[in-house]
């Protein structure tokens, strides 16, 4: 039986978890391990030490992903080499 008002499945998934500023689900947050200079238009520019917001891992080499600092984001880049990048362990440290 379902109570009015209740999440729908599918809501609880997300519910809690962080968005970026177009709406899309953070997975987790890795920090740049060297500086990344994009060959192509949607790929993300990045120096040693910028926290990543990840949103997609389904490419084994390639993460999608929006820097944390506002100023740095560009629209329409968001791929990155993923060996570029080290886990963050505790997200609560930049935030």
């Amino acid at each position: 039986m379902q109570w009015q008002g209740q999440p729908q499945p599918e809501e609880r998934q997300t519910q809690g978890r962080r968005k970026t500023a177009d709406g899309r689900t953070i997975l987790h947050y890795v920090r740049a391990a060297w500086d990344f200079k994009g060959e192509y238009q949607d790929e993300l520019d990045f120096k040693a030490g910028d926290i990543i917001a990840v949103t997609d891992t389904s490419d084994k080499d390639w993460w999608s992903g929006e820097l944390l600092e506002a100023s740095k984001r560009v629209p329409g880049k968001h791929l990155f080499p993923c060996n570029y990048t080290e886990p963050v362990q505790n997200r609560y440290e930049f935030e």
